[in-house]
């Protein structure tokens, strides 16, 4: 228990504590879907893309991203928005290299989280075989 002369640094050491990047919010993501297929069916944009640059303000990262093939017909490049920390659901993406992106489309852009990565990275050898017939710049073919 904490006397009277003891609250003050004790409610100080909570706030600070509370203050600390991460430490008042997490990460949580629902389990994937069961397989590929359900992942492609609830993801609105999958496609391969280069992060070519990144910037960040206000707890937001947008990356540009040179856009390769995917579900969705998308403009040779686009914005990928994110949090700007893991504690929110921020995805990295490392620049210069190809990966799988999962999100929704909205005002222009695509806005992704851990929890889509998650449910790609679950399933990622049979979501690529799915993807294997994408052209770039372009939709892939209806499966």
């Amino acid at each position: 228990m904490v006397g009277r002369d003891g609250l003050a640094p004790a409610l100080g050491a909570f706030a600070f504590w509370l203050a600390l990047p991460g430490a008042a919010a997490a990460c949580s993501c629902a389990p994937p879907p069961p397989d590929a297929a359900a992942v492609l069916r609830s993801t609105p944009v999958i496609f391969w893309g280069r992060a070519v640059a990144v910037s960040e303000a206000a707890r937001l990262r947008t990356y540009t991203v040179e856009v390769w093939a995917g579900n969705a017909a998308l403009p040779a490049t686009v914005a990928v928005k994110t949090a700007s920390h893991s504690a929110a659901c921020g995805v990295e993406l490392a620049i210069g290299v190809i990966e799988l992106i999962a999100g929704v489309g909205k005002d222009g852009a695509v806005w992704t989280n851990l929890c889509s990565k998650f449910a790609v990275d679950a399933h990622r050898p049979a979501i690529e075989a799915l993807m294997r017939d994408c052209k770039p710049f372009g939709p892939c073919p209806a499966r």
